[in-house]
C-alpha cells in the first residue's frame, strides 16, 4: 500500500503480514497520543494526502459509534469531529474542577477550612448542575454527602 505526501510517494507494510512470531513489540511514535494504538500509523491517509490537524499526526482519525477508527471524508465530518473534541476536552475540565472541589472539602481538616471549600463546591456543583453537566438530583446528592462531613469534622 503506498501513500502520496507533498509530492513523495511512501510504501506501508501492515503489521499483520508479518507472523506473529516475528513480530516485535513496536516503539510508540513521538507525538502519538496515548489513546492511540501503536499501529495507527497504518490508519490510511486522507484523501487530500495532507497530514491531518487533530493530534498533529498526520491522519485524521476518531472513534465512531461502532468503536472502529474512520476517516473523515467531507468538510462537514471533519468539522464535527473537531467539535467533538473541542467539547471532550472542556468536558473533561468541568468534570476534573468538581472532582478537586470534592477532594479539598474531604481533606479538610477542622471544621473551618472545610466550611470554605464546602462553599466553593457549592457554587460549582449549582453551576454545573445548571449547565446540565452534571444532573440536578446528582448535584444535590453530593451537596448533602458534602454537608454531613463537614458537620461531622465540628464534633
Amino acid at each position: 500500500m503506498s501513500a502520496s505526501i507533498d509530492g513523495r510517494s511512501y510504501r506501508r507494510v501492515s503489521a499483520l503480514a508479518t507472523p506473529l512470531r516475528t513480530r516485535l513489540p513496536r516503539a510508540r511514535p513521538a507525538g502519538l497520543p496515548p489513546c492511540c494504538p501503536v499501529d495507527a500509523a497504518e490508519v490510511p491517509l486522507t484523501r487530500s494526502g495532507g497530514f491531518g490537524k487533530i493530534f498533529g499526526l498526520g491522519y485524521e482519525h476518531s472513534v465512531s459509534s461502532f468503536g472502529g477508527r474512520f476517516l473523515a471524508n467531507s468538510v462537514s465530518a471533519k468539522k464535527r469531529m473537531r467539535q467533538e473534541r473541542k467539547r471532550r476536552l472542556h468536558n473533561r475540565a468541568q468534570r476534573s474542577r468538581i472532582k478537586t472541589a470534592i477532594k479539598r472539602v474531604m481533606s479538610a481538616g477542622d471544621p473551618e477550612s472545610g466550611q470554605e471549600a464546602l462553599k466553593e463546591a457549592y457554587v460549582l456543583l449549582d453551576r454545573l448542575a445548571a449547565r446540565r453537566y452534571l444532573h440536578r438530583n446528582r448535584a444535590a446528592r453530593k451537596k448533602s454527602q458534602l454537608a454531613k462531613h463537614v458537620a461531622r469534622l465540628g464534633t
